[in-house]
């Protein structure tokens, strides 16, 4: 028997296996998931855009070191918190970049713009920044881990009238966003026993509030509460002051915090009052220092957990968004950068609010 020649061939089969072997190794680990991104990274609301994208960057950073066969890239495009490039985004998304899983945005017009395309061709949604009620429902594939403008507006309602308050006037934004915090806030006053005297519809971009200030004031309000965008807020605000106006203010606590991450508070916030969810856990906001050498500005923390839970559910099941949408609605107590919540029927979280004040410039959680 030619032992040489057998032990050659058997060489050569276990060669051959070997090499099968690696080749499979190397297409598994080259195997590539792409994660879309929809974020307001120019115009108003790129402070949030932007710590969002790097919240994200530093997850997927952190995921693909991990032992996985599945690598993550992101594709991002720019919002620009507007409805209309919104949408072209995330047809381009879908249809172009074969995108079956996209995070963003801040902007609710924007996200709910968005809503129904990503429903109709079955691609997951996760909101991480926008306070419409009317998004986590909105469909199947729509999930929004961000809390509800709804129950921040019933909060400050509710805590001003235990307060003293029995009149108030609302100066909102004209959008969905000041819209939908002027309708709860309203009714909810309202069912407590208070009295709305006036409320102001207010454009973007609006730069002068004294006629509308001065208006409001003929019905001699004990609050205001104020549903605008952070230039907006600001601004009327200090005509507020310019013109000896000085009630008690609630406001969205969010643009609170935005103000100020902008540095355009001025120091006139002194004393407005408005709930907001907890800060980031510890963990993550020394992560994110140690790597971009700033704290982590809002939706960081909730943009971070939104795509570590679907990487990880993604490495669990695969692609497909049927059952990817399945397990998102098993989350139960998950423990991430934004606290501890939990995904609801309808694709959303509850989150805790806490209310804040700001005194002397510094903004504090009251009890």
């Amino acid at each position: 028997m030619n032992y040489k020649r057998i032990n050659r061939i058997l060489f050569s089969i276990s060669l051959i296996l070997m090499l099968t072997l690696i080749g499979c190794s190397q297409v598994e680990k080259q195997e590539t998931i792409k994660i879309g991104a929809m974020l307001s990274l120019t115009g108003k609301f790129s402070d949030e855009g932007e710590a969002s994208l790097k919240a994200i960057q530093m997850a997927i950073e952190e995921i693909n070191k991990g032992t996985n066969n599945k690598e993550f890239s992101l594709i991002v495009e720019d919002t620009q918190c507007d409805s209309t490039k919104t949408v072209t985004a995330i047809n381009k998304l879908i249809s172009v970049d074969k995108v079956r899983v996209i995070i963003g945005e801040s902007c609710s017009a924007s996200t709910l713009a968005a809503a129904p395309i990503a429903e109709k061709n079955k691609v997951i949604l996760i909101n991480t920044g926008s306070t419409s009620g009317a998004i986590a429902g909105s469909g199947e594939y729509i999930f929004k881990f961000w809390f509800n403008g709804d129950e921040l507006a019933q909060m400050n309602a509710v805590r001003a009238f235990e307060e003293g308050a029995k009149k108030v006037s609302i100066i909102y934004l004209n959008n969905d966003f000041g819209l939908g915090l002027k309708d709860k806030f309203e009714e909810e006053f309202e069912n407590l026993g208070g009295e709305v005297v006036n409320n102001f519809a207010i454009e973007e971009g609006e730069r002068n509030y004294r006629t509308v200030l001065l208006k409001a004031e003929e019905k001699k309000p004990d609050i205001y509460f104020i549903a605008l965008f952070p230039q907006e807020m600001i601004l009327t605000i200090k005509q507020m002051k310019e013109l000896d106006i000085n009630k008690q203010i609630y406001t969205h606590g969010g643009m609170i915090m935005n103000a100020q991450i902008l540095g355009i508070s001025e120091n006139i916030l002194d004393g407005v009052i408005g709930p907001f969810v907890s800060v980031p856990s510890e963990e993550f906001k020394q992560k994110f220092k140690a790597k971009y050498n700033e704290d982590p500005g809002i939706t960081a923390d909730s943009s971070y957990d939104a795509i570590n839970i679907v990487s990880s559910v993604i490495r669990n099941v695969g692609t497909d968004t049927e059952t990817i949408k399945n397990e998102l609605l098993k989350i139960k107590n998950y423990k991430g950068a934004s606290g501890t919540f939990s995904v609801n029927e309808e694709g959303g979280i509850n989150k805790a609010l806490s209310f804040y004040k700001v005194i002397d410039n510094n903004i504090v959680e009251l009890d």
